[in-house]
């Protein structure tokens, strides 16, 4: 922490034999309130069951799981993630007052959901 107070003013430095700037942040060491994760084989495009009957239902059913952590799902939206193209969901997670975040994880998510009428989904 010292380095960083010393180099207040400073906001990079460069070597002029290699020609390689190097630029100081000072890093943040806490976790974002709002977080976005993508998770696959929520929805699938063949899927019967339209994409918010499984949203709604993810949502409900993750519900109780969350609010030990004081987290709320604010909003799922389908979409098509990486290189590839892979259609998968995009959920916003959102740390409610007073909560200390972390970063989520995939052991803080269900293994598996039921939609629709009784079919069991495992993203």
């Amino acid at each position: 922490m010292l380095i960083f107070r010393a180099l207040t003013n400073v906001r990079g430095a460069m070597d002029l034999r290699s020609g390689t700037l190097v630029l100081f942040w000072q890093w943040k060491e806490a976790s974002c309130l709002t977080q976005h994760i993508y998770a696959f084989r929520i929805h699938h495009t063949t899927d019967n069951i339209p994409v918010e009957v499984v949203t709604e239902d993810f949502m409900e059913q993750m519900t109780e799981s969350l609010k030990s952590n004081k987290l709320e799902i604010q909003a799922m939206t389908p979409g098509l993630w990486g290189d590839k193209g892979d259609y998968g969901t995009r959920i916003r997670f959102r740390f409610r007052e007073g909560a200390v975040p972390f970063l989520i994880g995939p052991k803080n998510r269900t293994a598996h959901f039921w939609t629709g009428q009784g079919n069991t989904k495992r993203p």
